[in-house]
């Protein structure tokens, strides 16, 4: 899937004028990238343990495919069921010093798969854990408050797809736009300060708050 993803949007960046001709004098520009899944991996306590770093990786080679080392990219977590009320037991059970596939969330999420993934999305966001891989740019937003039940949608048999709720696809595709805005600005931030840096280790006699000022 991964090979297809590339494949496609080079096609579609590279065939951008016979879909909309009133484009043809533009150069497209991928300018960030959008991530929201977790179903599958969340059916597997080995997937679910190595969540985090695989989404790392994924990012990382995404950047390096696509020439952008600041790639902004925005995660809508996998809030499937929404708040439940499901917590690990033990409480740390999580944490990186220890066994990821011993924890215990109950019936409701067996070796809390659900409540892990969405961990793993937030960590993956989390500059203090992963800077020194992704640099920057990277927001992971809240979804679970956008769970609607079953009676409130049209399909009560996938709740895998969140029911086929309108209101809910609404609400986590807003989510993932408001990230793509912080992430696109941390970019842009970003970008400004390895353009001092570079200045000011290209000229070492210009003092930082004469630079700064200019």
């Amino acid at each position: 899937f991964y090979k297809v993803m590339l494949y496609n949007v080079r096609q579609i960046l590279n065939n951008l004028p016979d879909v909309f001709p009133q484009f043809s004098t533009l150069t497209p520009v991928l300018s960030g990238f959008g991530w929201f899944q977790g179903w599958n991996d969340g059916c597997d306590l080995n997937a679910t343990a190595a969540y985090e770093q695989n989404l790392v990786n994924l990012i990382k080679d995404l950047r390096r495919e696509w020439d952008d080392p600041y790639l902004p990219v925005s995660i809508a977590v996998s809030g499937f069921g929404g708040f439940n009320g499901v917590q690990r037991q033990p409480p740390n059970c999580f944490d990186d010093t220890v066994d990821k596939l011993h924890c215990d969330c109950g019936v409701a999420d067996h070796g809390c798969r659900r409540l892990n993934i969405i961990e793993s999305q937030f960590r993956a966001g989390d500059m203090s854990r992963n800077r020194d891989q992704l640099k920057c740019c990277v927001v992971a937003s809240e979804t679970r408050g956008f769970w609607r039940d079953a009676i409130y949608s049209p399909n009560a048999n996938q709740g895998y797809h969140f029911n086929h709720n309108a209101e809910t696809h609404f609400l986590i595709g807003k989510a993932l736009a408001e990230g793509m805005i912080l992430a696109t600005i941390a970019q842009k931030k970003e970008k400004v300060l390895s353009l001092q840096t570079t200045r000011i280790q290209t000229h070492p006699t210009l003092g930082l708050k004469r630079w700064f000022n200019q």
